[in-house]
């Protein structure tokens, strides 16, 4: 082989990535998508001489627009949990004042309630059950030559979900039709 490869690892999946060296290094990891140049890390010295060095240094805390210290922002004992990194996420989507505390505790409470917790596509927090639709009317199956039949055949229920932060709507197929499908796709399988 004339081309000479270099090879990386991706810091992310530890996936090898190897690229032409006409071409270049990946800027991103063709495996997991992230990026690689992206990726970092925070070196914390144990040695003495380091921390007499940073003794010598005084600095000042940042401070925002009004003038207080970004560091006052991060005195609440219970910002490292999850529901508080939740709401955190979610922040925009309540509105402002107590509201959006009020509402945080109600989701959780839902959540708490609900037997199938998907996560949302766009956003990854738990979706909210918000009812059951029967499709029946107006929906035109697909025949299956293999399966000698439709797939799913009306009338059928599918189970809406809503995610609380981002408002993403998403639909499944209900448990009992899930199971139908099920039993049709193993008939089909038998039958070959």
């Amino acid at each position: 082989m004339s081309e000479i490869e270099a090879t990386a690892v991706c810091p992310w999946c530890h996936t090898e990535i190897i690229w032409d060296s006409e071409i270049g290094p990946e800027k991103h990891c063709p495996y997991c998508g992230n990026e690689l140049s992206g990726y970092r890390t925070v070196q914390i010295g144990i040695d003495q001489a380091d921390e007499e060095e940073d003794d010598d240094v005084e600095e000042s805390p940042a401070k925002g627009e009004n003038g207080e210290s970004y560091d006052d922002l991060w005195d609440d004992e219970d910002s490292n949990t999850a529901s508080s990194r939740s709401a955190q996420r979610s922040g925009g989507s309540f509105g402002v004042g107590g509201g959006h505390l009020a509402a945080q505790a109600t989701v959780q409470r839902l959540l708490e309630q609900q037997l199938d917790m998907p996560e949302c596509p766009v956003c990854r927090e738990f979706l909210l059950e918000a009812g059951t639709q029967t499709v029946a009317e107006g929906f035109a199956p697909v025949y299956s030559k293999l399966l000698k039949g439709p797939l799913l055949a009306a009338p059928f229920q599918v189970v809406t979900y809503v995610c609380p932060a981002c408002f993403h709507v998403a639909n499944k197929l209900a448990k009992a039709d899930q199971d139908r499908m099920i039993e049709t796709l193993a008939e089909a399988a038998d039958d070959l």
